[in-house]
């Protein structure tokens, strides 16, 4: 059994601050909400896109290193299992807060405590708009981080993400059968 070395949610919470920054401010003197609001649809898209793909690669590359210690059935159940556990321990220090599932491989995980939406790295009030594109960003990156770990363990899926009340997210996760 390997030693995990604690990492405070503020870590986190910065890394992700400045992995969106990067990717949404292409002029150095605009802030970040600046940049948020500048951005169109397209770009929006374009943004979301290229940081689901971050994810991908993170993911993939997390999962390898989880999985040396587990081993467990190919089964659905148990892997979503092990991604609500392990996982999500692994990258926020804390299980989901609930998995609910159906006979068709679609999986709804509920995290009642997402803190990366707490304490933005914006100096002036954001708006809802602009607040939106920021957590449809970091969405689009642990949709992608998720995604990654689904590809790492030989399964095809596809992931959306929604903003909840209270700092929580959904995330819909449905695995192709077989």
């Amino acid at each position: 059994m390997s030693t995990q070395i604690a990492i405070p949610d503020i870590t986190y919470n910065l890394l992700i601050n400045e992995i969106i920054k990067y990717s949404v401010c292409t002029d150095p003197n605009l802030s970040l909400l600046e940049s948020l609001k500048n951005l169109t649809k397209e770009e929006l898209q374009d943004k979301r896109q290229a940081m689901k793909e971050m994810g991908i690669s993170v993911g993939e590359r997390i999962i390898g290193f989880i999985v040396k210690e587990h081993v467990w059935t190919k089964e659905h159940n148990s892997l979503m299992r092990f991604i609500c556990k392990e996982l999500w321990m692994y990258l926020f220090g804390r299980y989901i807060g609930r998995l609910q599932a159906n006979n068709k491989g679609v999986y709804i995980m509920y995290d009642y405590k997402f803190h990366w939406f707490q304490g933005l790295d914006l100096s002036e009030s954001i708006d809802r708009e602009n607040f939106e594109k920021f957590c449809s960003l970091a969405l689009s990156w642990v949709c992608g981080v998720l995604k990654g770990a689904f590809k790492g363990l030989g399964k095809e899926s596809s992931i959306e993400a929604a903003v909840e009340e209270n700092n929580s997210c959904r995330f819909t996760i449905t695995l192709k059968l077989g």
